[in-house]
Formats: C-alpha cells, sequence, structure tokens
C-alpha cells in the first residue's frame, strides 16, 4: 500500500507531461490541414534531429508525398509550423503579405549572442527595415566593382597555392570544402576588415581559428546548445547560453571596433565593406542608380523598395560589428558550400566542364593578356546558368522562414482555407519548389541549360529562391555571386576537376546538420595551357 501513493504521483506526472508534449498534435488534422504526423515530444524532427536523414532530403520527401498540396502542416517538435510550397502563395506571402510576415523566428531568447541577433538577419520591424536601407547601398553593383579587385587578389593566391601542392605529380586530391572555406575566409577578411590573411598557407591564423568555432558542427556541444534553446528558450536566457563562443564574439566586436576607430584616427579610405558601414554611419552612403547591371543574372535580387529607403539612424558599434560578423558569417558559410558542390559536379560531369572551360579560354582571348574584369566576368552566360543550376539543386538557404504577426488566411484551391494565427512560423520549402517536375523537368538531373541563354526567361523570380524572395531576401547576394564566378573562374582556367578513388558517386546529402554532399573528394589536375596570373 506504502507504495500505491508514490507509483500514482509518477503516473499521473508522467501522463500529464505526456499530455502536454502532444497538445497540438491533433491541430492540423481538426482544421482540414494536410500535415505529416508528429512523434510525441519530437514531432516531425525525429529523423533530422538523430542524422538519420538530411534535411534536404527530407523536404525533398514532403514535397514528393504533398505534391499537389500548396501547404503541409509540420511539427518543429511540440509546435505546429506551416510548410509552403506552390510558388504562388510564396510569392503572395514573401511579397504582397511581406507586412504579415516581416521577421525570422528569433532562435533563443538570451542577449548573450549579441552579434548574432543584433545582425539583419535576426533584427525586427522597423530596426530591420532601417538597417536594410542603411546596408543595402553598400551592396549595389557599382560597390562590386570597387571590391573586385580586391576578391582577384585572393583567388589568385589560391591558384598559386594549388600550383604548389600540385608539385611534380600535377595533381592534388582535396576536400573541396576546406580548400574553399580558406579562401571565401580570406576574402571575406579583406573586403569586410580589411586585413590581408593566408588562410591556405596559415589556418592556425586568429580569423580562421575563430571562424570555425562559429558554427562548428561537428562538436556536440554546439548541438546540445542549439537543442536546448529551440526546446527550452526562457531557461536558456536565464543561463545566458549562447552559440557562438563568448571568446569569438568579442574578438569580432574588438576587431571592427578597433579598424574603425583606426580608420577614423588615420583618415584611412580602402574600398571594402567597413568603409561603406562608417560612410552609412555618417550618413554619406546613398543608394545609387545602377549602370549596366542587366548582366548581373538571374540570381541577383533586385532590392526593394524598403532597401532604397533612408535608413539613417544612430548605430552603435556592437550593431555595425554584427553586420560585419554576419557578412563574414554568410561568406564563409554559404559560399563555401555552394563552391563544394560546385566542385563535385564540374568532376562528375565532364561536358559541362568542357563548356566551362571555353568559356574561360573565349573571355581570355577577348582581353589580349589583360586579367578578368567585372564586366567582363559578369558577360560569362554559361558560367552564370551553371551557377544557378547549383543553386537550384543546392540552394544555401535549404528553407526560408518567416513568423506571421498578423492572422492571414490562404486558400488551398480546393475550396478549403486555413487562417495562419499570429506567432506561427512558416517555411517556404525551397526543395520543394526547385525539385518538383511541374518547374523543373527531370528535376534531379544537375542541366545548366534550364538557365542559359533563351531558355532563362522560362524561370520566374517565384520559381527560384536560393536566395530567398521578397525584401527580405538577401542582400549580398551579387557579393556572394561574384565571389563565386571570380573562385570557378581562376580555378576552371587552371585545373581539371576529376573524379577522386574516394568519389562517392551518384551525389548524396550527407545526414548530418552540415549541408554538403557525403564524401565529397575530387582530384585538380593541371591544365597544360594557360596561365592566368600575368
Amino acid at each position: 500500500m506504502t507504495l500505491i501513493l508514490p507509483l500514482v504521483l509518477v503516473f499521473s506526472a508522467l501522463f500529464l507531461l505526456y499530455k502536454y508534449l502532444t497538445r497540438n498534435n491533433s491541430y492540423f488534422r481538426d482544421r482540414n490541414v494536410p500535415h505529416r504526423k508528429p512523434i510525441p515530444i519530437f514531432g516531425n524532427q525525429l529523423k533530422l534531429m538523430f542524422q538519420l536523414e538530411s534535411a534536404p532530403d527530407n523536404l525533398i520527401n514532403v514535397g514528393n508525398e504533398f505534391r499537389n498540396e500548396p501547404y503541409v502542416g509540420l511539427f518543429d517538435f511540440s509546435q505546429p509550423s506551416l510548410c509552403i510550397q506552390d510558388p504562388e502563395m510564396i510569392k503572395q506571402l514573401g511579397i504582397k503579405h511581406f507586412e504579415n510576415f516581416v521577421n525570422h523566428r528569433i532562435f533563443g531568447e538570451s542577449n548573450a549572442d549579441e552579434l548574432f541577433l543584433n545582425s539583419l538577419f535576426m533584427m525586427k520591424d522597423q530596426k530591420w527595415k532601417d538597417m536594410r536601407a542603411t546596408l543595402s547601398p553598400a551592396f549595389t553593383g557599382n560597390k562590386m566593382r570597387m571590391m573586385f579587385h580586391l576578391v582577384k587578389h585572393c583567388a589568385e593566391n589560391m591558384v598559386s597555392y594549388c600550383h604548389e601542392q600540385c608539385g611534380d605529380t600535377e595533381i592534388m586530391t582535396v576536400k573541396p570544402r576546406e580548400l574553399f572555406t580558406k579562401v571565401t575566409t580570406d576574402i571575406i577578411s579583406t573586403c569586410a576588415f580589411g586585413l590581408e590573411v593566408d588562410c591556405l598557407r596559415d589556418p592556425n591564423n586568429d580569423i580562421f581559428k575563430n571562424a570555425k568555432k562559429i558554427l562548428d558542427f561537428d562538436h556536440p556541444l554546439l548541438m546540445f546548445k542549439f537543442l536546448f534553446i529551440m526546446m527550452m528558450p526562457k531557461v536558456a536566457k536565464w543561463m545566458k547560453m549562447s552559440v557562438t563562443p563568448h571568446e569569438t564574439t568579442n574578438f569580432f566586436k574588438d576587431l571592427v571596433r578597433d579598424t574603425i576607430a583606426y580608420r577614423r584616427k588615420t583618415n584611412t579610405y580602402r574600398p571594402d565593406v567597413i568603409q561603406l558601414l562608417i560612410e552609412a554611419m555618417d550618413g554619406k552612403l546613398k543608394h545609387d542608380t545602377e549602370k549596366n547591371d542587366e548582366d548581373a543574372g538571374l540570381a541577383t535580387i533586385q532590392e526593394s523598395d524598403i532597401g532604397k529607403k533612408d535608413g539613417r539612424r544612430d548605430w552603435t558599434d556592437g550593431e555595425i560589428a554584427a553586420q560585419c560578423f554576419l557578412f563574414f558569417l554568410a561568406g564563409y558559410e554559404t559560399t563555401g558550400t555552394l563552391l563544394n558542390f560546385a566542385a563535385y559536379q564540374l568532376a562528375v560531369d565532364q561536358e559541362v566542364q568542357a563548356k566551362l572551360y571555353d568559356e574561360v579560354r573565349e573571355t581570355e582571348n577577348k582581353l589580349n593578356g589583360e586579367t578578368v574584369s567585372y564586366e567582363e566576368l559578369m558577360k560569362m552566360q554559361y558560367l552564370d546558368a551553371f551557377i544557378c543550376e547549383c543553386l537550384r539543386m543546392f540552394p544555401p538557404m535549404v528553407a526560408i522562414d518567416r513568423v506571421c504577426n498578423k492572422d492571414t488566411t490562404i486558400e488551398d484551391g480546393k475550396g478549403n482555407s486555413f487562417t495562419i494565427p499570429k506567432g506561427m512560423t512558416i517555411f517556404f520549402n525551397t526543395f520543394g519548389v526547385h525539385y518538383n517536375h511541374k518547374y523543373y523537368p527531370n528535376p534531379g538531373k544537375f542541366d545548366p541549360n534550364r538557365f542559359y541563354g533563351e531558355n532563362k526567361k522560362n524561370i520566374q523570380p517565384h520559381l527560384f529562391i536560393s536566395f530567398g524572395i521578397g525584401p527580405r531576401a538577401c542582400v549580398g547576394s551579387r557579393f556572394a555571386l561574384m565571389q563565386m564566378k571570380l573562385i570557378l573562374y581562376y580555378m576552371i582556367a587552371n585545373f581539371s576537376f576529376e573524379i577522386s578513388e574516394k568519389t562517392i558517386i551518384p551525389l548524396r546529402f550527407a545526414k548530418s546538420v552540415r549541408f554538403e554532399p557525403e564524401g565529397c573528394v575530387v582530384d585538380l589536375k593541371k591544365r597544360i595551357k594557360l596561365d592566368l596570373l600575368s
């Protein structure tokens, strides 16, 4: 008898906990919304959490399973969220009703991640609009021309390094991600902070060491922090828990603050992001009119009216440092990720690589011994088509999140409607759109011709959302495309990408938090001709 009461209390507590964790399980069923059945506690996150399925495969499977449904109910652990996969609906919510879906979801409530939470990506409402308008003039085509030679110098240095590593064998086996993240770190360091580093030859420098700490997905502690902050945000706030290590946060804050102070004190000018942000802080940076921007490429985001307004306000050094941090993070991680996939595709598709090489040689012939210019690089149509196809099949923004700030009713075209309640998170299923045969025939085949010549006129903007959609799309798309094109231009000119003994064919997405092809290893082989480093 003495054990009955404790057992009753334990089972009662477990029952109440179960009821609490499953309180929303019938949410979509009660509202006649097609959905994936949730698992208690984990919702629809179990396979992702335990790395039994990659995020891209998960979203592709959702798109295939609910191919004829414009929206699907999913459970982010115990919280209902809505996955939007109809392009017209994405356009409607991302552009027409943008004011109802201005913000990204907040990752936790703690102020400990000072740089991350103060970045443009996480800013909210009017503060975001003001910062977007402040930053937008720094990423026009004309500003990219100013920074072009800085990026080109890093690309040339990468080629020199690879030549050194090939040695007498004239071939080197590489993990493209490791190679390209070092190069992108060099590029962002010089373009954002005005620092000359060489991560290829000195991977132990402070910049690269701190960069690797930001998103160290291989470290189990980071995964624990992510999950803890997502599931228990209030406790994480009380504990002042942050994903970014405090020493890394302080490193970047001090770096930006000291650089700004030095520039102001010495009146030093350098055509980089910090210089543009200093001008923005002083109210001197204006949104200029683009000239000859028709060659920027299909993937380039055209700035909305929000980005062209006057966003002047008194920004703190900490808020400016946060934008440099975001620029660094995006350039280091997402560009390196896409170049990793690009290297794989070049190795396994020699026909595509041959077409790119022919275009490089054709461009070189036009230059008469001069190095490539921004204008000539942007005119390379097949290179642009190749990158667009990489962005379609391997979009760096795997899913695009928004938080509803006003009840919004949508219809499925079958006589049913659903009101997205204020506070609900919605996701635009990038993979669900990009891998849908209705919009891209044979979507699993890598085919740059989709975006080449007259064909690219068939691609509507809302069918190609790799950099996002609407006013909150990626502000740095021009910079990202410029550095990707430059890196590929120099690498293709000097090396052929070949299948290695370790290359996994066909491509499989890695079942990990990091978005990458599983076991991506390729060989770089010196080309007989064409040294572009004259």
